[in-house]
């Protein structure tokens, strides 16, 4: 492998080490403010890596369609780790960019909902079905307006690379004048 190559993949390990590090952080910030917004102290903030181990370790559970209900959070994870890995960082490409656009980033996130949607849906709890629709009226306010949004980039810089659309400039250039901007 050449430099560059290197470093496109070094790219792509970083940026999953910092979602799965970050991610359960941010959701603990979350929830710390609004619970400082409604006067209450809130939990520590990596109560939601806490909550993530104590569900690994919980029994399995009778579902009426059981490969559903266990490849859906399998698939869940799988496509917003593919997310992850195809954004570029800082205007660089990853080892894996090239290989994506903004149609793919658009299905990858829809595919996540999705899948949590068939999972909660071959459940035979009603919390899972509640879960279910709420997870589907995000999915019916939020995926428009991003796809509108990126949309918009497709449409200003007249190419459908993630690179350009969201930093304004090819694949592996530096630059900050895309949708950031």
């Amino acid at each position: 492998m050449n430099p560059t190559t290197e470093t496109a993949w070094l790219l792509v390990g970083t940026n999953l080490l910092l979602f799965l590090a970050l991610a359960p952080l941010f959701d603990g910030i979350v929830r710390r403010v609004a619970a400082r917004v409604q006067n209450r102290q809130g939990p520590p903030l990596w109560q939601p890596l806490y909550d993530l181990l104590k569900l690994l370790g919980k029994e399995n559970i009778d579902a009426v369609g059981i490969l559903p209900f266990r490849l859906a959070p399998l698939v869940a994870l799988a496509s917003i780790l593919c997310v992850v890995m195809i954004l570029p960082v800082a205007g660089r490409a990853t080892a894996l960019t090239p290989y994506a656009d903004t149609l793919t980033l658009i299905y990858l996130l829809t595919l996540g909902g999705v899948a949590v949607l068939v999972g909660a849906f071959s459940g035979k709890n009603i919390f899972a079905l509640i879960g279910a629709s709420r997870e589907m009226t995000t999915m019916i306010m939020v995926e428009p307006i991003l796809f509108m949004i990126l949309l918009l980039g497709v449409i200003k810089t007249g190419s459908l690379e993630l690179t350009t659309v969201l930093y304004g400039t090819p694949a592996g250039d530096y630059g900050w004048s895309g949708l950031i901007m």
